[in-house]
């Protein structure tokens, strides 16, 4: 008896096997369009855009130039008091009792040797009177290059300028 409900059971399964899964779809009677392909789920995720062919002589880099970069920082921290050519004549300075030292003298001649740069680094890292410290915010190699981009700016020769002055001529006074 025993023998015949096993063999009875593997016959079942074996033929449960062969005719596949027991889904309610695969009992359904064939719907209108069963012929047609499964319609694509849109995905989520959105198209990158292709990736611009470099031109040639291009040096591959992860971040901006020095100047650049240290561009972003001075007129991001720097320029409410040093102005945008360093001559300490940014907005913020007229409100400072004593005003605010020009960057000229210290940068007119070039960008500095390495025991000024340095010494000008911890200046602006540390503070010195009404120069607040910047250890915080900024790492050294940071500060170097805002340096490089403010003995550009004494000069005149800054895109901070340039744009400020093209923006003035075709935009007019907006302020």
């Amino acid at each position: 008896m025993l023998r015949v409900l096993l063999s009875l059971l593997l016959a079942g399964c074996t033929r449960a096997l062969a005719e596949g899964p027991a889904d309610e779809e695969a009992n359904e009677a064939p719907t209108e369009g069963a012929d047609e392909a499964p319609k694509p789920i849109p995905s989520k995720t959105p198209v990158k855009k292709p990736v611009e062919t470099p031109k040639p002589g291009a040096v591959p880099t992860k971040r901006k130039p020095d100047r650049e970069a240290g561009r972003d920082t001075y007129l991001q921290s720097c320029w409410q008091c040093h102005g945008e050519t360093g001559k300490g004549d940014g907005p913020a300075a007229a409100a400072m009792v004593g005003g605010v030292p020009t960057l000229v003298p210290l940068l007119e001649k070039g960008v500095p040797g390495d025991r000024e740069m340095d010494r000008l680094v911890d200046l602006v890292l540390d503070g010195k009177g009404r120069m607040p410290a910047y250890r915080e915010s900024y790492d050294k190699h940071q500060v170097r290059r805002v340096i490089l981009y403010a003995t550009d700016a004494v000069k005149g020769k800054t895109e901070a300028v340039d744009d400020k002055a093209n923006g003035a001529e075709e935009d007019g006074n907006e302020n």
